[in-house]
């Protein structure tokens, strides 16, 4: 088991992440894993993002560029930073959060590999605990162009943002125990 832990801090936002190497998760993002790594290890190369289909709602990065803050978001949950979905990663406006995404996601498609990351931060006035999923999915020639995501929160989201409502639909405030069907 491997555990690389950091800390950031910038402008009152603070997190820590924990991206831990070899180690499953628990809980619905198991189905994830595990539907990966079958497919991986049965088939010999990645899944693509069809194949991953099922339970776990997943979001979709096009990582075809080389620099990872030029990662477009084309399904991302709204939440704490809005609604991204076709932006460029370095449009975040939480710059310790798109730095860390950008170390996570170009670990993700540089080693083919999942990535695996506890996260306890505060960004944008809104406290959180969750882990996060990553995994690279193959596109029609065997490369790499997007990476597969989900996420499941550890403890309900603490909100010290007026301009943010706890009855939103996001997926922020939905906790999630069990796969969704």
């Amino acid at each position: 088991m491997t555990l690389v832990r950091t800390r950031e801090e910038e402008f009152g936002e603070h997190q820590t992440r924990t991206l831990k190497f070899d180690i499953a998760p628990t809980g619905f993002l198991r189905t994830l894993w595990d539907k990966w790594h079958s497919i991986k290890n049965v088939n010999g190369r990645l899944p693509t993002a069809a194949e991953l289909g099922g339970k776990t709602p997943l979001f979709f990065v096009d990582v075809t560029s080389e620099n990872p803050f030029n990662y477009i978001m084309i399904r991302h949950p709204q939440g704490v930073c809005g609604n991204w979905e076709g932006q460029p990663l370095s449009q975040h406006p939480s710059k310790i959060h798109r730095q860390a995404i950008a170390k996570d996601w170009l670990y993700t498609k540089e080693g083919r590999a999942p990535a695996l990351t506890e996260i306890d931060q505060t960004i944008m006035g809104v406290s959180r605990h969750y882990e996060r999923l990553a995994v690279p999915i193959a596109n029609s020639e065997g490369g790499i162009s997007e990476i597969a995501y989900s996420f499941e929160f550890l403890s309900f989201p603490v909100i010290n943002n007026p301009s943010i409502s706890s009855s939103s639909s996001s997926p922020l405030f939905q906790a999630r125990e069990t796969p969704n069907s």
